[in-house]
């Protein structure tokens, strides 16, 4: 198997006990790539890393990815390497082509958000040697971050800390892990799912008469930040300036940004010709998704009009999709999204706001993109789901994703598992009184309430195509889902826009 590597220790000369090997290593991939570029390798490029750690009570020389060295050892709960040894395997699976940028940074966290240790890993032959006392901690591990502004973490809670793009863009994608771990047992297993943090977006315009003079796309409502604690944040606009090429094209070449959690994403695009800037508009009908690259390729006619062809290619995670946009000069900016077909005219006395019930027997989570003629719902499933396994279950690993398929509620279809955003305020909306609350209304429509526990266990929910999971109360925090964790519950959400008369 590409990519494949198992390390184990022995006994060791005496002479060898001071720390760890230093011998050349002769099994490093012979795929390695410090970076991959775009557009050509975007088949391997979002294809998540992952890596299993078997890691003593102290997390002593752990490797993200390959160790230098063919023999670690591990400090016993004294931290001294005269006492007992610990054998520690280290698995480390990658795609072929597919390897992080570096240096890679390395966080622990404990449970009031503090940061209690850090590494940086220059190359793939820095081991890992995170030194933690004993307690629960959150492992986040950064990879192409050099190109982003990071606030670093301190010993205060990390939740108000984040990571920014300059001018909403980055040239190079940004790679988040994260896993939960407790330390404080003889020997700890702990699976780190590395992947993509960002969409990429490459534009390009053709046809654009030879008298303009500059180019420009602007997205709207993209957020600006990433906290530590894996939310995305401050929408603002992103304006991507066009380069004129060689063929008479215009493109953006391959922008990095961070996705949005929308039903769609307006775009508008100005030519400048003699100081004077005209704009045409059209909706992507997609948010733009983490791990998912976006090619937009326009035409502009001679009529005025301008035609869009959308391709989303997406290894690996979401199934390809192919659409066609037109735009004019003549239409308003931004467009607004387009309205679900289940909309009616809603009354402005009748908002509906979150936790309350809309036609009757639809259960309104929060609200979004609200104005004076318009609103999103995200509706939140009455029905409830339990004891189901993850996405990266090996026995049932497209349960929870086929419930969401085939769900229906009265004559709503189109449900879907929530985004790890959607997951976050919903945790961050329904927890004590609130949840309560939300459990009464959905008792009164024949629901099933929303567990906190859950046959005296914690219940957590899966979110992000059940590859992740959170929990409906305060600092549940999203975590990577387990492969052999069978009591999962899952709660389902659609958004639904709609006008108000």
């Amino acid at each position: 198997m590409p990519g494949f590597y198992s390390l184990s220790s022995r006994p060791m000369a005496k002479e060898r006990r001071k720390g760890f090997c230093t011998k050349p290593p002769s099994f490093l991939p012979l795929h390695h790539h410090h970076a991959l570029s775009l557009p050509e390798k975007w088949h391997y490029a979002f294809i998540p890393i992952l890596m299993k750690f078997h890691i003593s009570s102290f997390l002593m020389a752990a490797v993200l990815l390959v160790s230098a060295c063919d023999t670690i050892e591990l400090p016993d709960d004294k931290g001294s390497i005269t006492h007992k040894q610990h054998k520690v395997n280290i698995r480390t699976r990658t795609a072929v082509g597919t390897q992080p940028l570096y240096p890679i940074a390395v966080y622990a966290f404990d449970d009031t958000g503090r940061c209690r240790a850090r590494q940086t890993i220059e190359s793939v032959a820095t081991p890992l040697a995170l030194s933690l006392p004993s307690g629960n901690y959150r492992i986040v591990a950064l990879s192409g971050h050099t190109a982003y502004r990071l606030e670093e973490p301190t010993d205060v809670n990390a939740a108000a800390l984040s990571m920014s793009t300059e001018n909403n863009q980055a040239e190079q994608p940004l790679m988040r892990g994260e896993a939960a771990l407790t330390v404080g047992t003889s020997k700890t297993s702990v699976t780190l799912t590395l992947a993509y943090a960002v969409a990429g977006m490459e534009i390009t315009l053709s046809n654009i008469p030879s008298a303009v003079e500059a180019v420009s796309v602007k997205l709207n409502d993209l957020p600006r930040q990433l906290t530590w604690n894996n939310a995305y944040s401050s929408p603002s606009a992103t304006l991507l300036p066009c380069r004129k090429n060689s063929d008479g094209t215009w493109s953006t070449g391959t922008k990095y940004v961070f996705p949005n959690d929308r039903s769609s994403t307006v775009l508008s695009i100005s030519l400048t010709e003699a100081s004077q800037t005209r704009q045409y508009g059209f909706t992507l009908n997609s948010g733009l998704k983490a791990a998912t690259p976006y090619r937009l390729k326009g035409s502009y006619s001679t009529t005025g009009d301008m035609l869009i062809d959308g391709e989303i290619l997406s290894i690996g995670w979401n199934a390809p999709f192919e659409s066609t946009f037109s735009f004019g000069a003549g239409q308003p900016l931004p467009l607004e999204p387009p309205s679900s077909p289940d909309d009616t005219p809603t009354s402005p006395n009748e908002r509906p706001r979150a936790g309350s019930v809309w036609k009757g027997h639809h259960v309104v989570a929060f609200v979004e993109n609200e104005t004076a003629e318009a609103a999103d719902l995200i509706l939140l499933s009455t029905q409830g789901w339990s004891n189901l396994p993850s996405a990266l279950s090996t026995l049932s690993p497209d349960e929870a994703q086929g419930l969401a398929q085939t769900y229906t509620e009265g004559t709503l279809t189109g449900w879907s598992i929530p985004s790890q955003e959607t997951a976050r305020r919903l945790s961050e909306l329904y927890s004590g009184e609130q949840l309560a609350q939300l459990n009464q209304t959905l008792s009164s429509l024949g629901g099933e309430p929303v567990y906190t526990t859950y046959n005296q266990k914690n219940a957590r929910y899966l979110c992000e195509a059940a590859t992740m999971s959170y929990a409906f109360r305060l600092g549940g925090g999203i975590l990577a889902a387990g492969k052999t964790v069978k009591n999962y519950h899952l709660r389902l959400v659609k958004r639904v826009h709609i006008k108000f008369s």
